[in-house]
């Protein structure tokens, strides 16, 4: 793998991976855990389980679109306070992803990249991820890359560590 390639790597297992890479045991990941990102700002919208997992799966899957129109959906049926429903909107807009990430991964890199995250292997969603990274138009990558780095968090929130 290249040195840019391993770099994306390490940015993945922090940005896409959290709920993978710091829980040891499958019962040990609680859904809610992902809400610390972003330093907490989506905390305030009342997700279930099922739609935080949705979501982790969709982080995964590096499927940023799809979990920025959940977002919007939840927001715009939540009852929450102006200035947090304006940190959200600011935070949407902060975070979108370049077209690139449009339609990332075809069907079959999806599913591999699922199954690899509900087995909590790391290794096989970094590789899935990395192939499809390394096998991308230079200009192509450089988004994917530029994008990753940007809105990788630098300190994990201490429970995590």
């Amino acid at each position: 793998m290249s040195p840019t390639l391993n770099c994306v790597a390490l940015l993945l297992v922090s940005f896409i991976l959290p709920s993978v890479v710091f829980c040891h045991e499958p019962e040990d990941y609680r859904p809610e855990e992902g809400l610390t990102g972003h330093n907490g700002v989506f905390q305030v919208l009342p997700w279930t389980k099922y739609e935080l997992s949705l979501i982790s799966s969709l982080h995964a899957t590096a499927n940023y679109p799809e979990v920025m129109k959940m977002v919007r959906d939840k927001l715009l049926i939540s009852d929450v306070a102006p200035n947090d429903r304006r940190k959200i909107e600011r935070m949407l807009k902060s975070l979108r992803p370049p077209p690139v990430f449009n339609d990332f991964l075809n069907e079959e890199e999806a599913d591999q990249v699922r199954k690899a995250h509900s087995e909590k292997n790391v290794e096989g969603v970094l590789e899935v991820i990395s192939k499809k990274l390394g096998d991308l138009p230079d200009f192509l990558r450089d988004q994917a890359i530029t994008y990753l780095a940007k809105h990788t968090p630098t300190i994990q929130p201490p429970e995590l560590l």
